[in-house]
C-alpha cells in the first residue's frame, strides 16, 4: 500500500505530518522517515509512526536523538535520548494485538456453523487454550458430533489426537425461548488477557538494553484493554519487576498516541532506584502530553 494512501486513510495531521517529513535533511531522523515510507501495510505504518511520534515529543523537549543506536549482541535501542549532560537509550514496542484478534476471529469463526444444527439443546464450548487453525477444525467435528448425538447434559473433553485437551462441549436443555436453544463460545477473544505475551515482549526488550546506562520501555496499543494487562505483567507477584527480576530495568512507560498531534506517558519508576529528576522531567508538562507517573513499591 503507499505511503500516501495510508496518511490519507489514517487521517494524519498535516503539520506533523510536514515535520515529519522535514526530517529529510537530518542524518539521523532521516532514518526513521525512510522506514515510515516503506512501509507496505497499516500495522507496519503505526509501528514506525509510534517511533515518529515519541521522537518528536522529545525533539519539542530540548533532547538530541540517535537513531537505530547498537547496544550488544548485534541488537538496537530505537534511540539514544540527550539533553544537557544526561543520556538514556528508548525502546519502543507497539502490541499488534489487533492482528491476534483479528486471527483469533477468523479461527473461532469456524464453530459458527454448528448454530445451524436444529436442536432445542443449549451449548456451551470452553476453548483452554489459544487453538491454531487445525486445531480449531477438530474441535468443530468432535463438537458437532456431540451436539447432533447428545442426550440430556452431555458434557465431553475434546482432544486432539495426541491426547491434548483443546476444548469442553457442554450440552443441555433449552432454557430459554425460541426454537433453537443458546450457543456460547468461551473465552471470547485470548489475546486481550495474553500477560504472558507481555512480559515475554517486556523480556525480549530487556535483551536490547546498552549495558551500564539508563534504558526506558515504552510500550503501546491501540487497544484500550491492553493496559491492565500491559500493568499486571510488569508489576504484580510473577511479573517483570517481581522479585528483583531484571535488575537493570529501572524506568518504563505506556504511551496512548493517535494521528492528530496528541501523545501521553504513563511511567512507572523502579522503588529505591535514582532515576535523575532531570530525566523525570522530559516527560512532564508539555502542552499535548498529560502523563501519570508512579514509584514503583
Amino acid at each position: 500500500m503507499k505511503f500516501e494512501t495510508l496518511v490519507e486513510r489514517l487521517h494524519i495531521n498535516s503539520l506533523v505530518l510536514n515535520e515529519i517529513n522535514s526530517w529529510e535533511a537530518d542524518t539521523e531522523l532521516s532514518k526513521l522517515l525512510k522506514t515510515i515510507r516503506s512501509a507496505k501495510n497499516q500495522e507496519s505504518f503505526l509501528d514506525h509512526y509510534a517511533e515518529a511520534m515519541v521522537a518528536r515529543y522529545f525533539i519539542i523537549r530540548g533532547c538530541s536523538l540517535k537513531v537505530e543506536v547498537l547496544t550488544v549482541n548485534g541488537r538496537t535501542a530505537d534511540f539514544r535520548v540527550a539533553k544537557d549532560k544526561y543520556t538514556f537509550f528508548v525502546h519502543i514496542k507497539r502490541l499488534n494485538l489487533e492482528q491476534v484478534i483479528q486471527k483469533e476471529l477468523k479461527a473461532i469463526s469456524r464453530l459458527r456453523n454448528l448454530r445451524k444444527i436444529h436442536k432445542a439443546v443449549d451449548v456451551k464450548i470452553s476453548l483452554l487454550r489459544r487453538l491454531t487453525d487445525n486445531e480449531m477444525q477438530e474441535v468443530y467435528r468432535q463438537a458437532k458430533e456431540c451436539i447432533k448425538n447428545s442426550k440430556v447434559d452431555d458434557r465431553i473433553t475434546i482432544k486432539n489426537a495426541t491426547g491434548i485437551t483443546l476444548a469442553k462441549c457442554e450440552v443441555s436443555p433449552k432454557k430459554g425461548k425460541g426454537k433453537n436453544g443458546r450457543f456460547d463460545i468461551l473465552p471470547k477473544l485470548w489475546a486481550p488477557n495474553d500477560r504472558k505475551r507481555l512480559y515475554d515482549k517486556l523480556s525480549q526488550t530487556y535483551k536490547q538494553f546498552m549495558p551500564e546506562s539508563l534504558n526506558v520501555i515504552l510500550v503501546t496499543s491501540r487497544l484500550v484493554d491492553a493496559f491492565d494487562d500491559f500493568e499486571k505483567s510488569l508489576l504484580d507477584s510473577t511479573g517483570f519487576w517481581s522479585n528483583e527480576k531484571h535488575p537493570d530495568s529501572n524506568m518504563v512507560g505506556w504511551f496512548k498516541f493517535d494521528t492528530d498531534d496528541y501523545i501521553n506517558f504513563r511511567i512507572w519508576y523502579r522503588d529505591g532506584r535514582k532515576i535523575p529528576v532531570e530525566i523525570k522531567n522530559i516527560f512532564r508538562g508539555h502542552p499535548f502530553s498529560d502523563g501519570d507517573f508512579y514509584d514503583y513499591k
